[in-house]
């Protein structure tokens, strides 16, 4: 177990984990990527990515059709 930076809650992590699989905080909901620093894994904050383009451009699309 190790402690999210976030909130200092327990975040298990799994005695298979491998390095760069994402675990999640169960208190404050943070992200983190698993980073193994020799025999021991450190956390650092994921990259998060934006939102799905495409979506917006279907709302747009929608908004444009009801307009016609």
């Amino acid at each position: 177990m190790t402690k999210c930076p976030e909130c200092d809650a327990e975040i298990k992590i799994a005695e298979d984990a491998m390095e760069g699989e994402i675990v999640t905080c169960p208190d404050c909901g943070a992200s983190y990527e698993i980073i193994k620093s020799g025999t021991v894994f450190d956390l650092r904050p994921a990259q998060s990515i934006g939102e799905d383009w495409a979506s917006e451009d279907r709302e747009d699309w929608i908004f444009s059709f009801h307009t016609l």
